[in-house]
């Protein structure tokens, strides 16, 4: 299914015996946690606050189930570390080169031409490129201006992003707020709907969810309320609004 990112499991996987061994608690712990990394690109490191969650006895399972390559590794930084997990999943770099190959052949307007069989003439292959050569120049000189698409698919939060999130827009939960900024642009038309840049384009989306959740943000209205409340102090005189006959000399 386009869109979609899935992950891979050998066929002999359940009956291996580092995995054979495992409590249901346990089996269930490593597969969700193969589909964490792959959802989220993390070349197989997991987050220990995720990790946690399936409890002590069962993470304790998962470092020991195999005396030199368990299932799981706890490293120096404090996450865990999945054994073998690009062994059968693509890497972070690899789905990132594939959607933006995926991007350029979207601005072109469809998928990349298919490679020249061998028995194609060659007269035929030198007069295209006499023609390539004769149309480059003058390509050059009008210039390619760049053009908006619209949001890949699929929108990818690297390990990247989800570090500038945490730094720059603590307050906000980073997963809800881009599955609504998907929702928005996918559901957009028109120009309206294409960015140069997408990735900024999220940036600046999460900061406007950053400044809905500050306290104190008063409206015009609320601010002159809160003004005529707490009343100026004139001559003397406790003054609760700009009326001029309320101020006497």
């Amino acid at each position: 299914m386009a869109g979609k990112l899935f992950a891979k499991l050998d066929l002999d996987y359940a009956d291996h015996p580092k995995i054979e061994r495992l409590s249901d608690a346990a089996f269930r712990a490593h597969v969700s946690m193969i589909l964490y990394a792959r959802k989220y690109l993390t070349d197989g490191r997991i987050p220990a606050r995720y990790a946690n969650r399936f409890g002590s006895e069962t993470l304790s399972e998962l470092l020991t189930n195999d005396e030199a390559t368990p299932s799981l590794v706890r490293i120096d930084s404090g996450e865990y570390e999945l054994h073998g997990f690009l062994d059968l999943q693509e890497s972070r770099a690899k789905v990132a080169e594939r959607s933006q190959v995926n991007a350029e052949n979207g601005k072109k307007g469809g998928r990349p031409r298919k490679t020249r069989s061998v028995y194609e003439s060659v007269s035929e292959t030198k007069a295209e490129t006499e023609e390539e050569t004769d149309t480059s120049s003058s390509t050059k000189k009008r210039g390619a201006a760049k053009r908006g698409t619209r949001i890949p698919e699929p929108f990818m939060l690297t390990h990247e992003m989800r570090e500038w999130a945490s730094a720059e827009v603590p307050t906000v939960d980073v997963d809800a707020s881009t599955r609504r900024f998907v929702d928005y642009w996918r559901a957009e038309s028109g120009a309206k709907a294409t960015k140069l840049d997408w990735i900024a384009t999220w940036r600046n989306w999460l900061r406007r969810d950053a400044d809905s959740k500050k306290p104190n943000r008063l409206t015009p209205t609320e601010r002159a309320q809160q003004t005529a409340a707490a009343g100026r102090q004139v001559m003397g005189r406790q003054v609760t609004s700009l009326d001029p006959k309320e101020i006497t000399s």
